[in-house]
């Protein structure tokens, strides 16, 4: 139920209208700008094949460890929590310490493995774009 505040003209002026006039027009803004920002960055990469390479194979090699570090904050967090909320903080901050750890390594791989990957499509874009210059 909301809270009513005094009326102005025949509309009643509340809370959540009044914030909601303030905040649409902001996240309309914002929503403009990272449609953008987006469609900006989607064209660098489709002028830049190796960067777009570079950019997709990254995002796949990083899912599933970020994928897998998510699922087991939540699943430890929820653990730790139903066991006992005695020293949640400190237990609950060893034990995704040691996760996050493990974590950085798993990423230092896909980063490393997207960068190979990379590395070899653009030798065989920069020698097809070459070939292709030197037949003509």
């Amino acid at each position: 139920m909301a809270i009513l505040t005094p009326q102005t003209g025949f509309s009643v002026v509340t809370f959540a209208n009044n914030a909601r006039k303030q905040i649409e027009p902001l996240a309309a803004s914002a929503h403009q700008t990272l449609v953008t920002l987006f469609t900006q960055f989607m064209l660098i990469l489709n002028r830049y094949p190796p960067l777009k390479v570079l950019v997709f194979s990254l995002i796949g090699f990083s899912l599933i460890p970020l994928s897998v570090f998510v699922g087991f904050s939540v699943v430890s967090g929820s653990i730790v929590l139903g066991t006992s909320l005695t020293g949640f903080a400190i237990v609950q901050g060893f034990i995704l310490f040691w996760a996050a750890f493990f974590l950085f390594w798993w990423l230092l791989g896909a980063a490393f493995f997207s960068g190979l990957t990379t590395f070899w499509f653009g030798v065989g874009y920069f020698g097809l774009k070459t070939a292709k210059k030197l037949s003509q």
